[in-house]
């Protein structure tokens, strides 16, 4: 049996030299080097151009740019002016940290329904209770 091509090639081999003649002549057309432009050196080919090679991306690149330009935009805007935060120079005193770890203990201990552990004591801040008039101590924080 004849494959479809052997019997397209049967029916139409009439036509075979001028199909070559069509060929042959698109062959020379790409063989033939492209006329020069004036003002484009010879040597530099014309795709390989940087100017060129940019300007294809021209959009692509004012695009991205305005994206950035819109971000930064953004940043400006929502930036909040004053947040309530401590300043890293500021260090925590000795006393707000054992009041923040009891009350870290207090909620531990009622999420997880335990009993009460002993109390602790204050940590000890190296620095001797001051006396007041009456004789009483008091602690420096």
């Amino acid at each position: 049996m004849k494959e479809p091509r052997e019997v397209l090639l049967d029916r139409h081999r009439h036509v075979e030299p001028q199909l070559d003649r069509i060929r042959c002549a698109a062959l020379e057309q790409v063989r033939e080097p492209a006329p020069l432009q004036p003002g484009r050196p010879a040597h530099v080919p014309e795709n390989l151009r940087v100017t060129e090679w940019l300007r294809s991306w021209r959009r692509h690149l004012i695009g991205l740019g305005l994206a950035w330009a819109l971000i930064a935009l953004l940043n400006v805007i929502d930036t909040p002016t004053a947040l309530p935060s401590r300043t890293p120079s500021h260090r925590f005193s000795l006393r707000e940290v054992w009041l923040a770890l009891r009350e870290h203990q207090r909620q531990l201990l009622e999420w997880t329904d335990l009993q009460e552990p002993k109390p602790i004591r204050a940590p000890h801040t190296g620095v001797p209770p001051r006396q007041d008039k009456n004789g009483a101590a008091s602690v420096v924080t």
